[in-house]
């Protein structure tokens, strides 16, 4: 808004039937709560509107925007659920919704409940694999707020190398079930043919099932859920980390893979 302008922000319950949540939902939850920010500005061009949540793309002159911030936005509502709706008029203004699923009312905390856990810091460097370049960049920067080193890959292939070529200095792997290409199942037993002792944790949205079972069998040492909490993960990565160093020793307490 060049000149000035009106901001509104208005919040409304939208329920799971309905015809906006059908559009993007297969598997709506009961009720959704919207958030909405409308301005009074000269609205978005049609040319822009379309990449406006690329990563990386700014309207902004060089050294002024990294186009990341709508990106991660919408990257943050998706993970935990939801979606963002836009809808534009040149010379009226730009109203974007921001839709999550809504907890259960007996879910709702009535600002009396229990501790919440503390969160563990860590150290070590972490390998981060996901295809989707947004999750890899929310969880990056969780993981750095919890003292580790990060590294990342965007597909299987990547992350094998770069785990091959690290010689022993990657603490644990974060791997995403579903990936084009090599996916999670695949990529963990290609990094165990590296290294059989691979500290690897499997992230999915999807509740567990028989093939998450199956790679805790084959030796996952956890489990991190979509959408990701600072909790579940750093408890998760303790416990891995702290799993490995029980096992490290053999019969003669000497270490089978030896990591820097």
């Amino acid at each position: 808004m060049p000149q000035g302008g009106t901001l509104t922000f208005a919040t409304r319950l939208v329920a799971g039937d309905s015809e906006t949540v059908r559009a993007h939902s297969e598997t709506p939850a009961e009720r959704y709560l919207c958030i909405s920010v409308s301005d009074t500005g000269v609205g978005i061009p049609d040319e822009v509107r379309g990449r406006i949540f690329e990563p990386f793309f700014t309207t902004k002159p060089e050294g002024e925007g990294t186009g990341m911030g709508l990106a991660m936005a919408y990257g943050i509502v998706q993970a935990h659920g939801g979606w963002i709706d836009l809808t534009t008029e040149p010379g009226v203004g730009t109203t974007f919704e921001i839709y999550l699923p809504a907890p259960e009312r007996s879910h709702v905390s009535r600002g009396h409940g229990g501790p919440t856990r503390p969160v563990s810091r860590g150290a070590g460097r972490i390998l981060i694999v996901d295809d989707e370049e947004i999750v890899r960049e929310i969880l990056r920067d969780m993981l750095t707020r919890l003292g580790y080193e990060v590294i990342v890959a965007a597909g299987g292939r990547e992350a094998v190398e770069l785990y091959a070529a690290a010689s022993g200095t990657i603490h644990a792997v974060i791997i995403d079930l579903v990936m084009p290409g090599m996916g999670g199942a695949q990529t963990f037993d290609a990094l165990r043919e590296i290294d059989p002792g691979v500290r690897a944790l499997l992230s999915t949205g999807n509740s567990p099932d028989g093939l998450t079972q199956e790679l805790i069998d084959r030796g996952m040492v956890g489990l991190v859920p979509k959408p990701y909490r600072m909790q579940d993960i750093s408890r998760a990565l303790s416990a891995a980390l702290a799993h490995s160093e029980r096992q490290a020793g053999g019969p003669s307490g000497e270490t089978q893979h030896r990591r820097r």
